[in-house]
């Protein structure tokens, strides 16, 4: 409770200074935050989607992600993917190294793309972080069937959806990847879907008719 000591103020506007007080304090935090994104990244908002699917894609679908993955990177996106054969390398390839990999276990298919400072902006090992684990059993359609690697793998997908540490969630998913008849992602990327779905993030699937659409629709009028 405030106690009036000055009988001259009337409490009415007492209350009104107090929710002045409290709104410039909340504009003021409001103005530290984004002063302090734009220390870090040279005054520019990080513009993300993530970059994932299928390991089994053809010649024709991987030069395709290559080309939108380099096309995105000329507008500034970086791509959050996880270094998975297929879809995931074929756009951390096309992105110039503007990506983040975000790894289930160290050196996990180093052979075929490995993050190096040339090649990537940040790698993380996520696939034991307990936010990730505990998203398997929320968005997992059987997660106590999956096997202790299974489960990092798909654990690993939480973090290329909200991304991880100074890397905010992603703006919208990139995918190529089968559906089934009722348009659900099948396979791992189903799992990085589902979770994008509950955050009302975006998702195109560059194996459905109209991507090209979805995707100058949500980029227009940059793209």
């Amino acid at each position: 409770m405030v106690m009036v000591k000055n009988k001259n103020i009337d409490p009415i506007k007492l209350k009104d200074i107090i929710r002045l007080i409290i709104f410039m304090a909340i504009l003021v935090a409001g103005m530290m935050v984004v002063a302090l994104v734009m220390e870090k990244w040279g005054g520019i908002i990080m513009k993300t989607y993530a970059g994932i699917g299928s390991r089994d894609i053809p010649l024709e679908e991987r030069t395709k992600i290559i080309a939108i993955a380099d096309n995105l990177c000329g507008l500034d996106y970086i791509v959050y993917s996880g270094n998975a054969n297929g879809a995931d390398v074929a756009f951390q390839l096309g992105s110039n190294g503007q990506c983040v990999v975000f790894l289930p276990w160290a050196r996990f298919n180093f052979g075929v793309f490995e993050p190096t400072p040339k090649y990537h902006l940040d790698h993380f090992i996520v696939g034991g972080e307990p936010e990730g684990l505990e998203s398997v059993y929320e968005f997992h359609p059987n997660p106590k069937q999956l096997t202790a690697g299974a489960r990092k793998l798909m654990a690993r997908n939480y973090y290329q959806i909200h991304g991880y540490k100074d890397y905010p969630k992603v703006d919208f998913v990139m995918c190529c990847a089968d559906q089934d008849n009722l348009g659900n992602v099948k396979g791992g990327t189903g799992q990085a879907v589902r979770i994008a779905k509950s955050m009302n993030i975006p998702i195109i699937n560059i194996r459905t008719e109209y991507w090209e659409d979805e995707l100058h629709d949500l980029l227009n009028p940059i793209f």
